[in-house]
């Protein structure tokens, strides 16, 4: 069926507090809460606010978020499996998606009686497993053990940086492990607090990461806040949870000599050249807080006094005005202000082509002790699965979704949760029974179109298009339909004479030596007989009507009737010369049949990239589906995932497919529809000819300019392509596809587009086909007009 691989990562329970930066104690109980759970460094502290305040992005050229973005935003980027509001957050109402919200008196239970939490695996947990592994044998370095006991002045500062434990968490720990470990108590001040960062000292909230893989490095940074201000409290706890490594550095004791030096040497120690570029260097970020002033960060970095260092050109900090826009999509997909998701281990699980499902265990966290059953999810398996040669097109990328969705993919619905990710399984035991059909693309499209309300019918051409990919061996054989002249062969070998075998060859040999193409002409004919494209026939003339019939191999015989007069007649064996051997299109490969069904799979192999691309597409083709009164029809929709170092969610895309007919009225209807129905997809207009008629370019630019505009106002749009004949027939893909066309194409082949990026895709073919200004320009010009009127 197919071949690929699967990829679970084990890792924490990922669970996200809603707290009101007004309410302390529900920081402070938030805090509590991480730090007695597994993996709760990572957890994000999801700032609730009924009024965002202008502090937090003072340089925002536009309006500042809604409270409701906020939360929403932070959701997204951290993708938490559970969802607990605290304190003053718990009598509010939120919209979470497919998210389990539960009390923060759920979450950890009753300690005493347990010793661990309901939810995830619990501190003791990890302790036992760290004390066991760690000190074992006589150590050789000062590793340390230690609890710090926090003052209550500047108390919530400091439960940030070295983790509180619950009250009845530290009563266990001093039974079970006071007089059997050696462990110490400092006793951590504002003032001193630096001194106790070094890397051997393992405090509780350090101790949460035990048995997690390091994060991808980031630039080091120190965080000049302010100690006192829950939101700056919120934001340190927030950068490290996304995986950035950071220091905090609190205004109140910037003018310490200590700290100072500890903040030296912090950039000192972090200033080195990359390893495959000695000419450019590692450094800090000095990372302002949103309560703190520019003149006052100068300061403190001025009273430093850092040298210059070997390389002039590479300073050894720079400042950020900026809090990184983690709630931010824009920001995440497009700069590096994305998250990083920890894990403690992943496996890779080979598929075979003859597997249909697999039967697996959890794959559980390398922490030895389980102590309790509690009904509840303990840790998570990540899911992600990877196929590269199936006979029909499987699903590598998921929607979020609702549990429902565990129907498309095998059994165990309270197990499995859907996120953009990918499908996440959780588990409750050690070693889980995972019972799992591996995912088609069909089943998984279906049923979450059927969770959004429409019932949907595959038709006949979409039938037709999974046909066209199973007789191809898979997606990847779509790319032996990436030629025009191979398409306009197989439209002439559905004439009833067909053609010889040289005349095949000769039309292969005028094709490569036309597009310069690199392929050898014999392979390509071996190809398409193999995938039945074509079959091999006998033309034989009737001696009654003398009309030419054409005869499939397998039903030759010695006599055979005319299909236009219908004698009977003997073949001519006796004059083999009378017999000519010709091929002709067969089956789903027939042109007038599949030749819609071509367009659709060409924008498949577009989205799919090249041959080394790993781009990941879950598709489904030509449908109508009916919601209520509403019904919609798209030839193609998929969801598409970009391979690139951006960290993105899914993207939705619609396309609709003309071979080399044109686009009407009825079509850029549907087209709006589906905007409407499904916010934020990516439109696609693909034809197979080379350009638009002039009635096409006004219809599609009248919907272009309406997209335009909500971006402009920041509202959710939907970014329109346009791809013909010279982006489909490509075997390189955009920018490559545009080299060597003349005019404005190739005006575009230089430029650095990656074709991944549907956005800066739909920007140049708007221009390439439409007329339109790129949408910088476009901006440009629409600020200059308000300035104007102003």
């Amino acid at each position: 069926m197919a071949s690929g691989t699967l990829t679970i990562r084990a890792r924490p329970l990922r669970i996200a507090f809603l707290v009101d930066p007004k309410d302390r104690h529900a920081l402070l109980r938030a805090i509590e809460a991480s730090t007695f759970l597994w993996g709760g460094t990572c957890n994000p502290i999801i700032p609730v606010y009924t009024r965002t305040p202008r502090t937090w992005e003072p340089q925002r050229i536009r309006r500042l978020p809604q409270p409701e973005e906020i939360i929403t935003g932070y959701i997204d980027a951290f993708d938490p499996d559970l969802i607990v509001p605290v304190g003053l957050c718990e009598s509010r109402e939120f919209q979470v998606g497919h998210r389990e919200i539960i009390k923060i008196n759920e979450l950890i239970g009753d300690i005493a009686e347990t010793h661990t939490p309901q939810f995830g695996l619990g501190f003791l947990e990890v302790l036992a497993d760290f004390v066991d592994k760690e000190f074992k044998f006589k150590r050789n370095d000062d590793l340390t053990l230690m609890f710090p006991k926090l003052p209550k002045t500047h108390g919530l500062f400091l439960a940030s940086v070295f983790g509180k434990l619950p009250a009845q968490a530290e009563q266990v720990i001093d039974r079970y492990y006071g007089k059997h470990l050696e462990v110490k108590f400092p006793q951590p001040t504002l003032d001193n607090f630096v001194e106790l960062l070094e890397p051997l000292n393992v405090f509780p909230r350090r101790l949460t990461s035990w048995s997690l893989e390091h994060q991808p490095l980031r630039e080091p940074q120190l965080f000049f806040c302010n100690a006192n201000n829950p939101l700056d409290i919120i934001d340190y706890w927030n950068l490290r949870a996304a995986g950035y490594y950071v220091v905090p550095i609190p205004i109140q004791i910037s003018g310490l000599e200590t700290v100072k030096k500890f903040a030296r040497d912090f950039i000192e120690e972090n200033y080195r050249p990359y390893r495959h570029n000695p000419n450019m260097f590692n450094r800090t970020i000095i990372q302002k807080s949103r309560t703190v002033s520019e003149d006052d960060v100068k300061t403190f970095c001025d009273s430093l006094n850092i040298s210059l260092g070997e390389n002039k050109q590479e300073p050894k900090y720079s400042l950020r005005w900026w809090y990184p826009r983690l709630w931010d999509a824009w920001a995440r997909e497009n700069t590096q202000e994305g998250v990083e998701k920890p894990y403690a281990h992943k496996v890779d699980i080979q598929i075979a082509d003859d597997q249909e499902r697999l039967e697996l265990r959890s794959y559980d966290p390398k922490i030895k002790s389980f102590q309790e059953y509690s009904g509840e999810p303990r840790f998570a398996n990540d899911f992600s699965f990877r196929f590269y040669d199936s006979k029909e097109p499987m699903a590598e990328v998921f929607p979020e979704s609702s549990r429902e969705l565990s129907s498309a993919i095998g059994i165990g619905y309270r197990n499995w949760r859907f996120s953009n990710s990918g499908p996440i399984f959780l588990a409750y035991n050690e070693q889980d029974l995972i019972f799992l059909e591996l995912p088609r693309a069909e089943s998984v499209m279906i049923e979450w179109l059927r969770e959004l309300g429409w019932k949907v019918s595959l038709s006949p051409s979409g039938r037709m298009a999974a046909q066209l990919v199973k007789q191809l061996g898979g997606i990847s054989g779509i790319w032996w339909l990436g030629h025009k002249g191979l398409i306009e062969l197989l439209a002439e070998l559905e004439k009833e004479s067909g053609m010889p075998r040289p005349a095949v060859i000769g039309r292969l040999n005028q094709m490569k030596t036309k597009h310069g193409l690199d392929f050898d002409s014999e392979i390509i004919l071996e190809r398409l007989i193999k995938t039945s494209a074509m079959k091999l026939g006998a033309k034989i003339q009737c001696p009654v009507c003398t009309r030419h019939n054409w005869y499939e191999l397998d039903a030759l015989n010695y006599q055979t009737d005319c299909r236009f007069c219908l004698s009977n007649f003997d073949v001519p064996v006796q004059s083999p010369k009378n017999i000519e051997w010709t091929y002709r299109a067969h089956g789903p490969f027939a042109s007038s049949v599949s030749q819609g069904a071509f367009s659709v799979l060409l924008v498949l192999k577009f989205l799919k990239g090249n041959f080394t691309s790993d781009n990941k597409v879950t598709p489904l083709f030509s449908y109508t589906a009916k919601k209520d009164e509403h019904e919609l029809e798209a030839d193609l929709t998929c969801l598409y995932s970009p391979s690139n170092w951006r960290v993105s969610s899914p993207q939705i895309v619609h396309a609709e497919c003309k071979s080399f007919n044109g686009f009407e009225i009825a079509d850029i209807d549907r087209m709006d529809f589906l905007a409407r129905e499904f916010p934020g997809s990516v439109l696609i207009f693909a034809t197979l000819k080379e350009t638009l008629s002039s009635a096409e370019i006004i219809s599609i630019k009248k919907m272009v300019e309406s997209q335009r505009s909500k971006r402009l106002l920041g509202q959710v749009n939907s970014p329109v392509i346009i791809l013909t004949g010279t982006e489909l027939f490509s075997p390189r893909g955009a920018p490559e596809c545009w080299q060597g066309k003349g005019g404005a194409l190739n005006k575009f082949s230089d430029n650095r587009i990656g074709w991944e990026d549907l956005f800066s895709i739909a920007d140049a073919t708007q221009q390439l086909y439409l007329g339109l200004p790129s949408w910088h320009e476009f901006t440009e010009a629409e600020w200059n007009k308000k300035r104007d009127t102003k």
